[in-house]
């Protein structure tokens, strides 16, 4: 595949800031994707509604986040995906919904998924968006190669053993098995992607972080 598929990712931006840079850190782990982030794009001279409606029009899947709000440009977004017959991804944060965003959602005419934390919707939109690129491969053009690889990451996180956190600096604790750990007294020294369960420690970890670890 020449270009990467792009990845619309829809929300409020304020109430689930940390949900979208979740979602696009969680993109980044899937071969052959993109996220769209709005606030993660450079500067531009196009018209704001312009510029995100286009995005929608150009992307090849459209992931809508959902919390305790909606507002009109979401839906708007929404709206163009339908139209355009986008492939929609739905994930709900499990939260208390004001009634217009209850209402939308039964509307919603594909099947959602819920999550509670950052680390279970990684991993969710991970899981929905492996398997929609392996369910419609003749529609996203992949090669032979391309799905097999994809299926190999498929079976990895639904086997649970396929956990990587991104770690740096010095960190306490037990906090990863796997390659790139150098151990000093009672603190670790990480530096690049880490495989294996993460338990416990202090330091700045993350999650869900899977690093690319070959071209495509």
């Amino acid at each position: 595949m020449e270009n990467p598929l792009l990845v619309f990712v829809s929300s409020l931006i304020g109430e689930l800031f940390e949900e979208r840079k979740a979602v696009k850190e969680a993109l980044k782990a899937i071969p052959l994707t993109r996220a769209w982030v709005f606030e993660y794009t450079p500067a531009s001279a196009d018209l704001l509604e312009t510029s995100y409606l286009d995005k929608v029009r150009e992307c090849d899947l459209f992931i809508l986040l959902l919390g305790k709000g909606i507002s009109g440009p979401v839906r708007k977004e929404w709206e163009t995906a339908i139209e355009h017959n986008k492939p929609r991804l739905v994930f709900l944060k499990k939260v208390e919904r004001d009634p217009e965003t209850q209402s939308f959602i039964e509307r919603i005419d594909v099947k959602w998924a819920e999550f509670a934390n950052l680390e279970e919707l990684q991993r969710k939109v991970q899981e929905a968006v492996i398997d929609e690129l392996i369910k419609s491969y003749r529609r996203y053009h992949l090669r032979p190669e391309e799905e097999g690889k994809l299926r190999e990451l498929q079976e990895r996180l639904q086997s649970g053993d396929y956990i990587q956190a991104t770690i740096s600096g010095q960190v306490s604790g037990q906090v990863a098995i796997g390659k790139g750990i150098t151990q000093v007294s009672h603190e670790t020294h990480i530096s690049g992607p880490v495989y294996g369960p993460v338990h416990t420690g202090s330091g700045d970890i993350r999650i869900g972080h899977l690093e690319r670890e070959e071209e495509w």
